[in-house]
């Protein structure tokens, strides 16, 4: 019985790990308002806002800028539609290889160019260096579950305890 009782607990333990890599915690949600999802990409940490109403995900085009020799881009076209109704022309299409808690992805981004964006603005708002958006492509691509209430999101539909 106590065998059992031990092979269940690591178990259980083992368990608690996996749904760890699945679950992480949304930064600034009850700090700031805002989601703030952390990534790495080349050993760096990079903050991107979780914007649900986000047709389009952004990097800003200072991240582009550093790591152009490591980022695969092509010229983007067409614009899109600021918070205030006005067009903001779209950047270059780049694909950022990152990590996401110990999860690998490939995201897609337009760069805004500088000046065209708010990034600076939610900056000097939040006190935090922003590096870009992810919007609802990143959302439906990757399958989140993102639970406001408890500042948590998950991949996919795995139950965390």
């Amino acid at each position: 019985m106590k065998k059992q009782n031990k092979e269940m607990k690591k178990n259980d333990e083992t368990m608690n790990k996996e749904n760890e890599i699945d679950q992480m915690r949304i930064y600034g949600v009850h700090e700031l308002g805002t989601p703030i999802i952390v990534a790495e990409f080349q050993g760096e940490r990079l903050l991107f806002v979780l914007d649900t109403g986000s047709d389009t995900n952004f990097l800003d085009e200072r991240v582009y800028e550093h790591f152009k020799d490591s980022i695969e881009a092509t010229e983007g076209n067409g614009f899109v539609i600021g918070v205030e109704g006005n067009e903001i022309p779209r950047g270059k299409l780049v694909t950022v290889p990152m990590q996401i808690v110990n999860r690998q992805l490939s995201v897609k981004f337009f760069t805004l160019p500088q000046g065209m964006n708010s990034f600076e603005m939610l900056e000097k708002q939040h006190g935090l260096r922003l590096h870009g958006i992810l919007g609802t492509p990143f959302i439906l691509h990757n399958r989140l579950i993102i639970d406001l209430t408890n500042g948590e999101m998950r991949f996919g539909d795995r139950k965390v305890a």
